[in-house]
């Protein structure tokens, strides 16, 4: 049956179980509730990096698309993706959705890099501008850095790089930061990183 047939045979209702040419991937991770209890354990940049070491799994977001934590400083995070057909948009290009999950984790997880224990975040705002088209296979490396941090807002900046260090998408991130710890008030400034 060619893929014409089974496009038909969906219509009519007659389809087969698996189109022509699957292909299947398996997705496996571990408790989300007891890596984000780990994360109240200890700052930012201390559960970062015991996830880039190894000694916490990756967040479970990252196991379903397939990217890694890998490198951690305050104030900036390296992810590596190993991008491939699974991240196929209908045209065969890499999707832009992809990108900016990429895009967003590097970027928070810059800012999260530099809160304190118990402090939270999340993002505000993230906008992605698309350079050049991603590879289709391979890995690509997306750098996040934190721009500045405020009282309750930080601001950070992230891009994807080919096997070329070419840049492919570029894109910015406002996230609110809640201050829980150590007596500070949440409107209270912080210094600039």
């Amino acid at each position: 049956m060619d893929a014409r047939e089974w496009l038909f045979n969906i219509d009519g209702m007659n389809a087969p179980m698996t189109p022509p040419g699957l292909r299947q991937h398996t997705i496996r991770w571990t408790d989300p509730a007891a890596l984000a209890t780990a994360g109240k354990r200890c700052s930012g940049f201390e559960f970062l990096s015991a996830i880039a070491a190894g000694e916490l799994p990756q967040f479970p977001m990252a196991d379903l698309i397939g990217f890694r934590l890998c490198e951690v400083r305050r104030g900036e995070v390296v992810f590596e993706a190993d991008v491939g057909e699974r991240h196929f948009n209908p045209i065969g290009s890499i999707h832009g959705g992809y990108a900016a999950v990429l895009i967003d984790s590097a970027s928070g997880c810059a800012v999260f890099s530099t809160i304190a224990l118990g402090d939270a975040w999340t993002t505000l705002h993230l906008d992605v501008d698309y350079l050049r088209p991603m590879p289709t296979a391979g890995v690509v490396r997306c750098m996040g850095r934190v721009v500045r941090v405020g009282g309750t807002v930080a601001v950070s900046e992230a891009e994807i790089v080919d096997g070329s260090d070419r840049v492919c998408c570029r894109g910015h991130s406002r996230c609110l930061i809640r201050r829980v710890q150590s007596g500070r008030d949440s409107a209270e400034p912080e210094p600039a990183v």
